[in-house]
């Protein structure tokens, strides 16, 4: 019941609020042109930029990845109610066949989008994941910074920014970080904090 009700009704609440809402693009040809190059890119961003995500790729066709566990089930519809589509698996359950998937994509030209601390943090520290992904598809990291002024914060770890009405989305994206050529530890390791680096410099700009 939860999964057949909570999806539609909380992406239908989004549009709600954020039709009313102004949007702030920054950066916004570091994807396109990533997108140019490479035929698609991954787009990385913090868990607390969730919300603003749905809205602003909606319809898009992007990819994601969320568990196999009941969250990550809803998040999953959640995606799909706005546009984007769930593969299914983790960094400890089913994380194999999870990379598989998102390197299909890839091959297919899809873009796809990853919350580097969900999901469950800690906040805003980039798991390694993302590295691997990334230097496995090929393709560059574009790291984007979201949030909305005024917004609510949840008392969540990730401190989730949802848009209130008639505030201002605010995005702006980072120039493409290439990944290595090499996937030794050490090299995986500078990927995957240069990353967090700028994405968090990114959000400094915002705050």
């Amino acid at each position: 019941m939860i999964l057949a009700i909570f999806p539609p009704v909380v992406i239908a609440i989004l549009r709600l609020i954020c039709r009313t809402c102004k949007q702030r693009v920054d950066g916004g040809e570091h994807l396109s042109t990533a997108q140019a190059q490479y035929g698609c890119a991954t787009i990385a961003f913090w868990h607390e930029s969730l919300g603003v995500a749905l809205w602003h790729f909606r319809g898009l066709g992007y990819h994601t990845l969320t568990s196999y566990s009941f969250d990550g089930e809803l998040a999953a519809c959640v995606c799909e109610c706005s546009g984007l589509h769930a593969l299914r698996g983790s960094s400890s359950r089913g994380g194999t066949k999870g990379l598989r998937l998102l390197r299909a994509a890839v091959k297919l030209g899809i873009t796809i989008g990853l919350t580097l601390d969900g999901p469950k943090g800690p906040h805003r520290e980039a798991k390694p994941g993302i590295a691997l992904v990334a230097a496995k598809n090929g393709v560059p990291v574009v790291p984007v910074a979201m949030s909305a002024a005024p917004a609510w914060r949840l008392r969540s770890w990730d401190k989730m920014c949802l848009p209130k009405p008639f505030s201002t989305l605010q995005i702006v994206f980072g120039a493409p970080i290439l990944p290595p050529q090499e996937l030794s530890s050490e090299s995986l390791e500078k990927f995957r904090a240069a990353i967090e680096f700028a994405l968090n410099e990114l959000h400094e700009i915002l705050d």
